[in-house]
């Protein structure tokens, strides 16, 4: 079986990771809770928002 080809990035800093997203959204986001800036929770909130079929 074929395995899918995925692009992975990885951002440590949740309002730099915010612009990225928006600029480009990802088809899947993964996010830890706590991180400097905004919580993960807000910026999925923030990048949903902006791209409803990001999950």
């Amino acid at each position: 079986m074929a395995q899918p080809d995925l692009d992975v990035e990885c951002i440590e800093r949740a309002d730099v990771a915010l612009t990225r997203l928006l600029e480009s959204p990802p088809d899947v986001l993964v996010t830890d809770i706590r991180m400097p800036g905004i919580d993960g929770l807000d910026l999925m909130a923030r990048v949903r928002e902006a791209h409803p079929t990001c999950r």
